[in-house]
């Protein structure tokens, strides 16, 4: 999803993406990660790429919460630091990488 915004989203929805996995887009920010491209795409695992305490203060608190509504598992790469994510084609497990 990279810097990926609502605008952006709208036009994936119309692809009818689906993934397991996905990596949030704008790093949490209230710009992207839309009810509806959650519910088009309905992963069950995400990822944040964001910073320890970063000045722009992503993850949004109402984006995770949305995230957590949808039951999708997801990690934080602030609190959790480096996950690793094994896709098979079948199955997705994630794990953190030890510190």
């Amino acid at each position: 999803m990279g810097d990926s915004h609502k605008r952006i989203e709208h036009y994936l929805i119309a692809e009818a993406p689906q993934a397991d996995f996905l990596k949030v887009g704008h790093h949490g920010s209230s710009t992207s990660s839309s009810p509806d491209f959650l519910a088009a795409v309905k992963p069950r695992f995400a990822v944040v790429s964001v910073g320890f305490y970063n000045s722009f203060k992503h993850p949004r608190h109402d984006v995770m919460q949305r995230y957590a509504g949808n039951h999708i598992q997801t990690y934080r790469t602030d609190l959790a630091g480096a996950v690793s994510f094994f896709l098979d084609g079948a199955t997705v497990t994630a794990t953190p990488v030890p510190r």
